[in-house]
């Protein structure tokens, strides 16, 4: 179950990261063609489904987890997921309770990219710690 819930991690993870670019293409290379109006549709299903895929990822990260190791100690995944928790309370209190609304959504996005380092060496390396 853990396999299949790690596997479903990085589904997610993918899905997330996905708004992120697809809106930098979008709004650089918007044109009017019937292609990009569906890719504007496109991005607007990534959006909706971003913060859900995002909550559902929290989860299941923390259950893939425990499942493997069956106890919390420090590990690479882990880590990994309080990098999640990071990017979670930043959306919460910037977006959400709008504590600061102008600069959440570059920190979210910097997250992001720590997040895709710490899977990397989660992946490759678990056991390193």
């Amino acid at each position: 179950m853990y396999v299949f819930l790690g596997w479903l991690n990085v589904a997610l993870l993918i899905f997330n990261t996905l708004l992120s670019i697809t809106r930098r293409i979008y709004k650089k290379w918007k044109k009017d063609t019937s292609f990009w109006k569906g890719f504007g549709s496109f991005v607007g299903f990534l959006r909706k489904g971003h913060p859900v895929s995002g909550s559902v990822l929290l989860v299941t990260s923390f259950l893939h987890g425990y499942l493997a190791l069956g106890v919390v100690m420090l590990h690479t995944g882990y880590i990994l997921w309080y990098a999640i928790i990071a990017q979670f309370l930043v959306y919460l209190f910037g977006f959400r309770a709008r504590l600061f609304p102008r600069k959440w959504l570059n920190i979210h996005r910097s997250i992001m990219v720590l997040i895709w380092f710490l899977f990397f060496l989660h992946y490759l390396r678990p056991w390193i710690i």
